[in-house]
């Protein structure tokens, strides 16, 4: 394992491993930059607080599969880059299970993992550059399984190997989600807790494998589908006015009721609630721009007056449109608060 600093942040080199080898290693790691090595005790790894707040779990469920639990929040931005000795042949299935999400950079592009976009979760294999971008002070929840192609196709042995040595995105429904945040209630060290942890990778591969080697549709249900590719249709032209709820709730075929209640369980806010949110990040993101007046973005954003906006936006970033506009570096933007407006 090598380290060094980039502009982008600390850079550490992680070659994961079936046993918590690498965990011993990632310890020896944080002592050298953070001058802390974090305590290593059986499977977990207690991350040194120079570093941030956290730890990494992890579990041997099988022969050739590993079970890795993270939940940390670093002090510092850091780069997780995945540097595998050639003859390791490993296959890395990451969920992502935080609200705000992380960044993930396969093969030199870039994705946003996150349970209200498009993907929040990967496959990737040894051979293929990675890395995993955490920003500073971002609180990171990710359940990763380790294993080989010749595992995976133990259990889909009717698809050729090249399905599980291709990097790849897909999505978690709602019910995996919550099944991810379940399992670090349980994550302790005694037999029964072995079998949940052991219980629940079996449910998560079981509905993965099929969405990641595409010979079946999602588990999600229909609605479920429906109503992701509507947010992502939304998102893609925010200066359009959005659908009202009971239009949308007839696009994605459930009645006005039904569609709130899902809406609210798989994006935890209300619809009105989301979609503000996301306009006022567009805001945010055209007034840096700096090439249009606050009222021009106000009104292209369908707000019925430049006050109207100025009102949403100083509630949500802390500062005025026209302040901002005019000093982007305002620290009270910067600390864009995570929950939606109601």
């Amino acid at each position: 394992m090598n380290m060094n600093d980039s502009p982008q942040g600390v850079v550490l080199d992680v070659a994961w491993s079936l046993d918590t080898s690498w965990l011993v290693a990632l310890s020896k790691q944080m002592h050298e930059i953070y001058g802390n090595p974090g305590i290593v005790t059986d499977n977990c790894f207690t991350l040194p607080e120079t570093f941030g707040t956290g730890y990494i779990k992890q579990w041997r469920v099988e022969c050739e599969l590993t079970a890795i639990y993270v939940h940390f929040a670093p002090k510092n931005d850091v780069i997780f880059r995945r540097n595998m000795p050639p003859e390791h042949k490993r296959i890395l299935i990451g969920y992502n299970g935080s609200a705000k999400g992380l960044t993930l950079k396969i093969e030199g592009g870039v994705i946003y993992l996150n349970q209200m976009h498009k993907y929040s979760a990967f496959i990737n294999n040894s051979d293929s550059q990675s890395e995993i971008i955490v920003k500073a002070n971002e609180t990171v929840i990710s359940f990763i399984m380790l294993t080989t192609p010749e595992y995976l196709g133990k259990l889909l042995p009717d698809l050729p190997m090249t399905t599980w040595t291709k990097p790849g995105l897909f999505q978690i429904s709602p019910e995996q989600f919550d099944l991810i945040h379940q399992m670090e209630e349980n994550l302790h060290n005694n037999s029964a807790d072995f079998f949940y942890i052991k219980g629940s990778i079996n449910q998560l591969l079981a509905q993965s494998l099929p969405m990641i080697a595409g010979t079946a549709q999602s588990s999600q249900k229909p609605e479920v589908r429906k109503l992701a590719q509507l947010v992502d249709e939304l998102l893609q032209d925010l200066t359009t006015a959005s659908p009202r709820i009971s239009e949308a709730a007839a696009r994605i075929g459930v009645s006005p009721s039904k569609f709130k209640s899902l809406f609210v369980k798989m994006y935890k806010q209300s619809y009105y609630s989301y979609l503000q949110q996301k306009k006022l990040e567009k805001a945010k993101e055209l007034l840096l721009q700096g090439e249009r007046s606050v009222t021009d973005v106000a009104y292209s954003l369908g707000y019925s007056s430049g006050s109207h906006f100025t009102r949403l936006f100083r509630k949500k970033f802390k500062v005025a449109p026209q302040v901002f506009k005019a000093d982007p570096g305002n620290a009270a933007a910067k600390n864009d608060p995570q929950e939606g407006d109601n």
